[in-house]
């Protein structure tokens, strides 16, 4: 019986929660986050696995993928991000979490080889954005 009173709790937050805006969403998930003391550790370093492939590509010059700047059109730039981040491998993420590594100056993609930080860093350029690799 208690399960059908959770099920029922559960359909009413997402009711409510897709009624918000994507800046509404970002605040709410700050919120959780903040309340429970939820990390993002695991997330980053997921989405940095790289594929077998290329682990044995160039072990010592791996590299960081940083965002400085979004420039002029922002979703642009997080929707590139998501689509970076989840072709990398690992934990697939979406624009809002795009954005909130972003806006909080976490890394992109950690510990990948230089030729794909070169290669991503082009994508995102060609969005407006600002990059570094580290």
């Amino acid at each position: 019986m208690s399960e059908i009173k959770n099920n029922k709790k559960v359909n009413e937050i997402i009711e409510g929660i897709s009624s918000l805006s994507l800046g509404e969403v970002s605040e709410l998930v700050d919120s959780i986050k903040e309340k429970f003391n939820i990390q993002e550790t695991a997330i980053v370093q997921a989405a940095a696995v790289t594929q077998e492939g290329e682990k044995t590509e160039e072990k010592g010059g791996n590299v960081t993928l940083h965002v400085s700047e979004v420039g002029a059109q922002p979703i642009k730039v997080y929707g590139e991000v998501k689509e970076v981040v989840n072709s990398a491998g690992g934990e697939q993420i979406n624009i809002v979490k795009a954005k909130q590594m972003i806006d909080q100056k976490k890394p992109i993609l950690e510990n990948i080889p230089k030729a794909k930080a070169e290669e991503y860093k082009k994508r995102l350029e060609d969005k407006g954005a600002k990059v570094e690799i580290k």
